[in-house]
């Protein structure tokens, strides 16, 4: 008999969390502050899957949705405005 988890699994879009996201910073595979906008986003909409609607970790990932989407936009136009340049590792 699978697991629960493994069955949860193959339901999500792609896995994903932040150890990965930063791994792809470091090897160049994210470059920009758009590309990493989007990983930051398939992992809460991956981690919105796995828990159910009501539950409280579901709750705290939409919270930390509507912040991280607040914090990208006002440093992607921050940086956009000051050098006019994307490259994410210059700031990690």
């Amino acid at each position: 008999m699978r697991s629960k988890h493994v069955i949860q699994l193959a339901v999500l879009f792609r896995p994903t969390d932040l150890h990965l996201i930063k791994q792809k910073i470091e090897s160049g595979e994210i470059r920009s502050w758009s590309q990493m906008k989007r990983e930051v986003i398939l992992m809460i909409i991956n981690f919105n899957m796995f828990f159910p609607h009501g539950h409280p970790m579901h709750t705290a990932a939409e919270d930390y949705y509507n912040d991280i989407n607040h914090q990208f936009d006002v440093r992607h136009l921050l940086l956009r405005k000051i050098s006019n340049y994307e490259n994410v590792t210059q700031f990690f």
